[in-house]
């Protein structure tokens, strides 16, 4: 499951994993709630969260998908270059934290 607020960078992330075969399922999401209740309906093996979204921040929402659902792996995205990013994931148990770039 993916969660950004930008439409086509989440197509194209969701591409480059079915292209990669990493996953044949992936749904892209706009709403933390509505994320919530598809984990709900059916646990995904990866959420995959951009940092800066309008409702709450992807820390936020991926310490509260860790917390009810641990055996879930979580990737945190972000545009921000912010190191303390790396640092905050790993305390939260958070899986991975990935820099999205247009130029890198």
């Amino acid at each position: 499951y993916i969660l950004d607020d930008h439409s086509i960078y989440a197509r194209g992330l969701k591409h480059l994993l079915v292209s990669n075969q990493i996953s044949e399922t992936i749904r892209i999401f706009t709403k933390y709630k509505t994320l919530l209740d598809a984990i709900e309906s059916s646990e995904p093996g990866l959420v995959i969260v951009d940092q800066i979204l309008n409702e709450k921040s992807g820390i936020e929402i991926l310490v509260t998908i860790k917390k009810k659902y641990p055996e879930i792996k979580a990737i945190l995205i972000s545009s921000s270059k912010d190191k303390s990013l790396t640092e905050i994931c790993k305390s939260n148990d958070i899986e991975g934290y990935l820099y999205k770039s247009e130029s890198d």
